[in-house]
């Protein structure tokens, strides 16, 4: 299981398109969620405080001292009783229940958290606790590494080890690519390292890419016409600030960059965006949410016909020929 895939699920994220999809848009699929949104919270901002990793981080993300103890203690307090009170649908206490095991770890956490509070920054031996060095990662990622470093066995010998712990000190530092957790802060894992040479960029070899043959199977924009709901086009307006994030660090031109956001007010009709407002959000532009969405009427169609295939020559080129055209058609 990927843990950093996995923790996502219990984010302020998802708890949001929660309630939109059961306040704003009426959903009947989604009545009844209001403990879901309550529960996925609850754990979001445990998992925040209980992973701070900067001194400076905001709200739930900040780490625990004696400014911010005014904001966990509480946190702490509520989400004993909430983890306590929980049940099954039977009636059984979650915490009497073969379901127990990962409850009982936040529980540990958080009297862990708090008796280190107690001990280290209340005597002024430390001003501050980052929690996140506490976790277990740096050690996961660690052995992640050892792994990679084994092709697929998984259970090296002493000797395998010693070998590959010999070219961690002095050849390289530890990069992890695929693994159960993904760096999240600069802490060094040993107490040597060298500088990892930086890898040149892939070679696209662009004539096998624009070599598309004339009887390519995949749908031309007319056969796009079908319409998205209300709560697709809410989350196509939403992953277009994300589209536009990333597009910025490969263009370094001002005008472009400033066509690719939204103007004042121009978003306000888009709900979901509306709610997950605080402050940093990035707004996508009328033309990129309009791209992202023809976008998504392409793949939506190649999925339902099963046709659907990355790996074809010329797939991604012949895409945005198809989605071009769908723009295009309908400025006119």
């Amino acid at each position: 299981m990927k843990v950093s895939i996995a923790a996502q699920t219990l984010s302020e994220s998802v708890a949001t398109a929660l309630d939109f999809a059961r306040e704003d848009l009426g959903l009947p699929q989604f009545q009844g969620s209001k403990p879901t949104t309550e529960f996925i919270r609850v754990f979001n901002n445990l998992l925040d405080i209980l992973n701070s990793t900067n001194r400076l981080g905001k709200l739930y993300k900040s780490p625990i001292s004696e400014e911010t103890e005014h904001m966990w203690l509480p946190l702490f307090g509520e989400s004993l009783i909430f983890i306590r009170n929980l049940r099954l649908q039977d009636g059984t206490p979650l915490l009497m229940s073969r379901f127990r095991t990962g409850f009982l770890g936040f529980i540990c956490d958080i009297e862990a958290a708090s008796n280190l509070f107690q001990d280290l920054v209340v005597p002024k031996s430390l001003e501050y606790l980052l929690t996140y060095k506490f976790s277990q990662d740096h050690l996961e990622l660690f052995f992640a590494c050892v792994r990679s470093h084994v092709g697929a066995n998984d259970n090296p010998s002493c000797r395998q080890f010693e070998v590959i712990f010999k070219r961690f000190l002095v050849h390289q530092d530890i990069r992890v690519t695929n693994g159960n957790c993904t760096p999240r802060d600069a802490t060094c894992f040993l107490a040597m390292s060298s500088g990892v040479l930086k890898s040149t960029k892939r070679k696209h070899h662009c004539e096998s890419i624009l070599k598309i043959s004339s009887h390519e199977d995949i749908p031309d924009a007319g056969h796009l016409l079908q319409s998205l709901s209300e709560y697709k086009e809410n989350v196509i307006a939403y992953i277009s600030g994300y589209v536009v994030k990333m597009v910025e660090k490969s263009i370094s031109c001002e005008e472009c960059i400033l066509s690719l956001h939204s103007t004042g007010g121009s978003m306000d009709h888009f709900g979901l965006l509306q709610r997950k407002k605080y402050g940093r959000l990035i707004e996508a532009s009328t033309d990129v949410i309009k791209v992202c969405t023809e976008a998504e009427r392409l793949l939506t169609h190649l999925i339902s016909q099963n046709e659907l295939c990355f790996a074809k020559p010329g797939f991604v080129i012949k895409m945005s020929i198809d989605i071009k055209k769908a723009l295009f058609s309908k400025s006119n």
